[in-house]
């Protein structure tokens, strides 16, 4: 098969002193340069190339790609914003498990207004296996310092730690406050226990129950229970094959949202998941993102599986290569506004490439 050989140019201006203060990676993207034989394709598929300009403008706006803000000098603003003090009242105290958290950030930055700056606060607990909660941000201009938020709802969590504290300018400027003194959270409250309601299984039903289905067979499930649920309710299936386990959970959704006992599950089969038997290992409920998930009783439901035998090929394509890739200014010291010219190689064996390429910058470094 002919091997295609396809090139792409791409000028950006690097603001340097400011990328090594980003939180996120910047992605730059190029078009190829079309001959004069392409021209003509090209413009058939110039409807299709704006409509990844514009996925890929939205992409980078979505991954907090920011602006090149100026000071009033003319110079790029490459300062970090300051966070003069955090107070948490509540620190070592025991709060209710539908109290508010409270967290005050005193913060601000010579070129961003007061209530301008981004401020992030996450939350974790003993029981959230690592995963992070947001807290909601907002601006008291009679305090002066930004508020963060958490109202728990319920929660079954027996500890709410502070895991992280960061302020952003408008220019992309960061600074992040340690919330660890000594190996551990600095900022934290225990959160007063309540009595777990148990939670009976009344009716359970998988309708392809022993069935085998490829990719686009559809799983449906029903779960009636005795008590009303509040939270999230999943069904964890299991495959074994012989050097690995596979796991894929199915969430329910209400059938009716004035009905808090009956639930409802419909997903595909889809073409990620292993060939096998899966059989249900467990439903559990999760009352909320911060609370340890509780397992229902089962032992009545029987057993409960299906089979995937998937009909797609196991082909797969072969991926484009890059040939090369060189940059004018490599290893040299920049200054914010240097131009750098970046060019690629690629080669595929699958047709035509995309004319469209791109390039990540990740800061190895703060300044």
């Amino acid at each position: 098969m002919k091997r295609k050989l396809i090139k792409g140019v791409l000028t950006f201006t690097l603001l340097l002193a400011m990328l090594v203060t980003m939180a996120n990676p910047v992605s730059i993207y190029a078009e190829e340069l079309a001959t004069d034989d392409e021209q003509t394709e090209a413009n058939d598929t110039a409807d299709d190339n704006q409509d990844f300009d514009d996925e890929q403008k939205e992409s980078q706006e979505s991954e907090g790609t920011v602006g090149t803000e100026k000071t009033g000098n003319g110079q790029y603003d490459t300062t970090k914003p300051v966070i003069e003090k955090v107070e948490f009242p509540q620190q070592g105290t025991t709060v209710k498990a539908d109290e508010t958290i409270r967290l005050y950030v005193y913060a601000y930055d010579t070129g961003t207004e007061d209530g301008e700056l981004k401020v992030s606060a996450f939350i974790s607990s003993e029981s959230s296996s690592g995963n992070t909660v947001p807290m909601e941000s907002s601006y008291d201009a009679e305090k002066g310092c930004y508020v963060c938020e958490y109202a728990l709802s319920n929660t079954s969590a027996k500890e709410i730690r502070i895991s992280s504290i960061g302020v952003t300018d408008k220019a992309g400027n960061y600074t992040d406050y340690s919330c660890y003194e000594e190996g551990d959270y600095k900022y934290w409250v225990s959160v007063e226990q309540q009595e777990s309601q148990e939670i009976h299984i009344k009716k359970f039903e998988l309708k392809q129950n022993g069935q085998t289905l490829d990719e686009n067979g559809v799983l449906e499930m029903t779960l009636e229970t005795e008590e009303e649920i509040e939270g999230s309710i999943y069904a964890s299936f299991q495959c074994k094959n012989t050097t690995y386990t596979s796991t894929r959970e199915f969430y329910f959704s209400s059938v009716n949202p004035n009905n808090k006992k009956g639930f409802k599950s419909n997903n595909t089969v889809g073409s990620n998941y292993s060939d096998g038997t899966w059989t249900l290992q467990g439903i559990y409920v999760k009352k909320d993102s911060l609370g340890k998930k509780e397992s229902l009783n089962i032992d009545d439901i029987g057993e409960c599986k299906y089979i995937v035998k998937k009909t797609e090929s196991n082909v797969t394509k072969s991926k484009p290569v890059i040939t090369s890739v060189s940059l004018d200014k490599n290893g040299e010291m920049l200054s914010a506004g240097d131009k750098v010219n970046i060019t690629i190689g690629a080669v595929s064996d699958e047709g035509k490439l995309n004319e469209y390429g791109y390039v990540n910058f990740q800061a190895v470094s703060h300044m």
